[in-house]
């Protein structure tokens, strides 16, 4: 064996490490990106639009405080608005400004996002809580109205858990970039925002999330909650290229959804893009299923 063999092989060895540790570091601090997400701060209130809104405080049965805005409106009809993963309760704000009459309203944040409490995210599970929460909240409010629950993507999901628990207190869904499983949506999401490029490299750091959760994430899925709210008017929004949510598992959860779920594509619209890319589109589609429940057949009993 040369002499110069043993040092060479040592160093490339350490160097070897070197990178590996490097790596699994950065899946390590990816993983703990998405558990402990960076809070946005809130960019528009209901006020800014010229409607009333009213500060308050919703606890949930886990111990969170979520901050959130009530504004009174028409008193047939309450809508809850439930934002996405690292966004807050200002992403459906100008939404209800296109709502005539407009509905008394509810927007919330999500433990970990915006003024909430809570550092952990799950994506849906355990936000789940702060639905159940934030709906009970919007039923003591608006007693005997019409609830109509909109949720964007992690929003949509935990509607999803929550209310298949108790169907009688949401009368219709819109479900904008709802997920099938949360664990073809976290694969996704490295695409999303890798634009592909490093996307490959980071899909291990689920290894990590599922450590610091203690949820996996194949097992969480929407099909079955779906199932059990199958029959209400349910109205899908979805980009056709979003990485998160193929067509096809859109499509087979709409088919679950029964014969009053319809789905409305927004072509070359990424995930949560639909409303800022075709922002006619999407408005026209809100408010033409928010007429058709408001004129529809009286509220739920709870």
């Amino acid at each position: 064996m040369p002499s110069w063999f043993q040092p060479v092989f040592i160093s490339l060895a350490i160097l070897a490490g070197g990178v590996a540790g490097l790596y699994f570091l950065a899946l390590y601090l990816a993983a703990r990106f998405s558990v402990f997400p960076m809070r946005v701060p809130h960019w528009i209130a209901p006020g800014e639009l010229g409607i009333p809104q009213e500060a308050v405080l919703i606890e949930t049965n886990d111990g969170q405080r979520l901050r959130a805005w009530w504004c009174d409106g028409d008193p047939e009809v309450v809508m809850v608005f439930a934002h996405g993963y690292i966004m807050n309760r200002s992403e459906f704000v100008p939404q209800l400004a296109h709502l005539h009459p407009r509905p008394s309203a509810l927007f919330f944040d999500f433990r970990a996002h915006g003024g909430s409490s809570g550092r952990m995210s799950t994506i849906g599970p355990t936000e789940a809580n702060d639905v159940r929460a934030a709906v009970a909240y919007a039923r003591q409010r608006s007693p005997g109205a019409k609830l109509v629950y909109m949720g964007s993507s992690m929003g949509a999901a935990a509607g999803l858990f929550a209310l298949s628990e108790q169907p009688e207190a949401v009368d219709a869904l819109i479900l904008d970039g709802v997920y099938g499983s949360l664990d073809e949506a976290a694969r996704g999401w490295w695409e999303f925002i890798g634009r592909n490029k490093y996307a490959k490299y980071l899909k291990p750091s689920q290894f990590f999330a599922q450590r610091m959760t203690g949820i996996r994430p194949s097992d969480i899925r929407t099909d079955g909650p779906l199932a059990k709210l199958a029959g209400k008017p349910i109205l899908f929004l979805h980009g056709e290229a979003d990485p998160l949510v193929p067509r096809a598992t859109l499509e087979r959860l709409a088919e679950i959804a029964g014969p009053q779920a319809s789905v409305v594509w927004f072509p070359d619209s990424s995930h949560g893009r639909a409303r800022l890319d075709h922002p006619q589109r999407y408005k026209e589609a809100v408010t033409t299923f928010f007429d058709a429940v408001r004129k529809g057949p009286p509220a739920c009993d709870e």
